[in-house]
C-alpha cells in the first residue's frame, strides 16, 4: 500500500558518527533530566532521542526489550536500524543510512526531515534478522525535533502497526473482492433461471459462476492461510506434477478475475515433471499473475512459461513496462503496493510460500528494454 511512504528516492545523508567523549557528554547531559526518561517511559510504543548525527543517546524500556538490551549502554551510539537488526544495516562498514535501499526508508525519511526543523510520521516497512532468518516488520515512525541544553536532538517514536495493516487488507482488499464476486454470482443466478437461456449459454454461466465460488471460497481463507505460512503451520502435500499443468491451472483460475477483462495470458514453455506441492505452487504463481494482470492496461498481454533450467523449473510471468527503480526496491515488502490502501499482500505471499515452503526462490528482472519478469525457479525433488 502507499500511505505517505516514500516513492522517490532521496539523497542519503551523511554518514560521520559523533566521537566517543562527544556521545558520552550528550548521555551524561540527558542522564541529568530525571522527567526526559519517565516521559519516554510512559510512552506506549518503543521511543528514543537521536543526536544529530542520528545515534541514540536516550531509549526507553520498551525500545530495550524490543532490542534485547539489558541496558542503554547496549544502544548507545548506534543507529536505529542498527538495533532494530534491518538486514540492510550490516551491507556496508557506515551502517544504517547508507544503501540504496535506505533511500526508500520511511525511517530515514522521518527522521532527516525532521532535522530540517519539521515533525514528519511515515511507516518504515524493514526485514529485520532474527533467529528464525529475516522478518518483515511494519513501523509507524514519527520523528520531532527538541533542543535541549543548546543542543539539537531528535525524539522518535515508533509503534508497531503490522495488525493495524492487515485488518486494512481484509477490511479495503479481500472484503470488497469477495462482495463484489458475490453480486456478481447473484445476477448470474438470476440469468440462470431465464426461461429463455440456450444450452451454451447456461453452461457458460454456470462455468462463470463455478469460478466466481471458487475465487469467493479462496479470498475467505486468504488471511488464514496467509498467518498459517507465517507462522510455519501451512500444511505441504508434495506429488509428481507438470510444471505446465501449473500454469495452466493458475491461468485457469483467473480466467474470470476482474483484473483479466480484456487481458490476455498467454501460455509457452516446454513441460518439465517435478515433485512439489501444485497447489501452493498454484498460488504463489497466482498472485505473480495478478501482480503482472495490475501492470497491464486493457488489451494487453501477459506471458506466463515455463522451462527446465539447472536442478530445476524456472516459471517466469512477464509483461511489458520497467518498474521504478523504487518501487524495485520494496517490491517484496509485506504491505507496500503502489495501488492503494489494503493491498501489497501479493508479490510477498508469492515469495514467502515458495521458498518457506517449496525450497525455491522467487525475483524479478525489470528494464525498459524487455519489460518486467517475475521468475519462480523450483527444485525438481
Amino acid at each position: 500500500m502507499y500511505d505517505g511512504s516514500p516513492m522517490v528516492l532521496f539523497p542519503l545523508p551523511p554518514t560521520k558518527r559523533a566521537g566517543v567523549e562527544h556521545l558520552h557528554a550528550q548521555t551524561k547531559m540527558l542522564d541529568a533530566i530525571p522527567p526526559l526518561l519517565r516521559i519516554l517511559n510512559g510512552l506506549p510504543g518503543m521511543a528514543l532521542v537521536l543526536n544529530h548525527e542520528r545515534q541514540v543517546v536516550l531509549a526507553n524500556q520498551k525500545l530495550m526489550d524490543f532490542a534485547g538490551a539489558f541496558g542503554l549502554d547496549e544502544l548507545c551510539g548506534f543507529r536505529p536500524g542498527e538495533i532494530l537488526r534491518c538486514v540492510h544495516a550490516e551491507e556496508t562498514s557506515s551502517g544504517c543510512g547508507s544503501t540504496e535501499h535506505c533511500t526508500v526508508c520511511g525511517a530515514l525519511l522521518a527522521i532527516v526531515t525532521a532535522q530540517f526543523g519539521v515533525a514528519q510520521t511515515q511507516v518504515c516497512r524493514l526485514l529485520r534478522t532474527t533467529a528464525a532468518g529475516a522478518e518483515p516488520l511494519e513501523l509507524e515512525i514519527s520523528a520531532s525535533p527538541v533542543e535541549i541544553g543548546g543542543e539539537q536532538f531528535l525524539i522518535v517514536c515508533a509503534s508497531d502497526i503490522s495488525g493495524r495493516l492487515r485488518r486494512e487488507w481484509v477490511e479495503n482488499g479481500l472484503l470488497p473482492e469477495a462482495v463484489e464476486l458475490a453480486l456478481e454470482m447473484e445476477v448470474l443466478a438470476a440469468t440462470l433461471s431465464s426461461p429463455g437461456m440456450q444450452a451454451e449459454g447456461r453452461q457458460k454461466v454456470t462455468a462463470r459462476m463455478a469460478a466466481a465460488s471458487r475465487t469467493v471460497a479462496a479470498l475467505m481463507h486468504e488471511h488464514a492461510d496467509l498467518a498459517a505460512a507465517e507462522s510455519g503451520d501451512l500444511p505441504v502435500a508434495r506429488r509428481t506434477a507438470s510444471s505446465l499443468e501449473i500454469l495452466r491451472d493458475s491461468a485457469r483460475e483467473l480466467e474470470y478475475h476482474p483484473l483479466a477483462d480484456g487481458r490476455r495470458i498467454r501460455i509457452e514453455g516446454q513441460d518439465a515433471t517435478l515433485h512439489t506441492d501444485p497447489v501452493l505452487a498454484r498460488r504463489a504463481i497466482g498472485k505473480l499473475l495478478v501482480n503482472a494482470l495490475e501492470a497491464t492496461p486493457a488489451g494487453g498481454t501477459i506471458t506466463a512459461g515455463c522451462h527446465a533450467a539447472a536442478d530445476g523449473v524456472e516459471f517466469r510471468i512477464s509483461n511489458q513496462g520497467e518498474m521504478p527503480r523504487e518501487v524495485q526496491l520494496q517490491v517484496f515488502r509485506r504491505s507496500f503496493s503502489t495501488k492503494g490502501r489494503g493491498r501489497g499482500y501479493g508479490t510477498y505471499s508469492a515469495k514467502l510460500v515458495a521458498e518457506r515452503y517449496l525450497k525455491g526462490t522467487v525475483s524479478f528482472q525489470s528494464n525498459r528494454a524487455e519489460g518486467t519478469a517475475f521468475l519462480l525457479r523450483l527444485p525438481l525433488g
